[in-house]
């Protein structure tokens, strides 16, 4: 089993969008990489939570229409916590910040 890059990609407005997505694709073309996306669920409250799922279902898509491997969840509003709450860094070997 070949080895795979573990990249963890926070992003929010920017999730969906062509660079993102060109930077991923550009990354997996190095080296065999799987993503986790975490979109911050800024605003705060269902509305907040609401609009973090359409820019991550939107980004996801995108991402595996292009033949990524991605994982994706809703973090904290705050960038940073959202961060904090899936870092392990036995498990990621690469941070992209969009």
């Amino acid at each position: 089993m070949a080895w795979k890059a573990s990249v963890l990609v926070v992003a929010n407005v920017t999730a969906a969008s062509d660079e993102l997505l060109e930077a991923l694709t550009t990354r997996a073309a190095r080296d065999d990489a799987e993503f986790t996306l975490v979109v911050p669920a800024t605003g705060g409250g269902k509305v907040g939570r609401e609009a973090a799922k359409a820019r991550l279902d939107a980004a996801v898509a995108r991402m595996r229409a292009a033949g990524l491997e991605v994982d994706a969840r809703i973090g904290d509003p705050d960038p940073v916590m959202a961060v904090q709450d899936v870092w392990d860094p036995s498990k990621f070997d690469e941070v992209i910040v969009s």
